[in-house]
């Protein structure tokens, strides 16, 4: 029993692990300091995506959702 339970556990561990695309690069780059607020915010992933949830932070701000 425990062999079944952790083969199912390392079975799902590795579906999610695969479902990660690498992020390529940014604009702003990544902990890049700005001085406006760009009017864009881009992000190159690797290979295709769904995004289900971004959020912004600034400092020592709360994040910001935007959904």
């Amino acid at each position: 029993m425990k062999h079944i339970m952790f083969t199912a556990m390392v079975s799902l561990w590795a579906t999610n692990a695969i479902a990660h695309s690498p992020l390529e690069a940014t604009v702003p780059a990544n902990e890049a300091t700005v001085s406006k607020t760009p009017s864009e915010i881009v992000m190159d992933f690797k290979g295709a995506i769904r995004l289900t949830r971004v959020s912004m932070t600034q400092g020592n701000q709360p994040s910001v959702s935007l959904d």
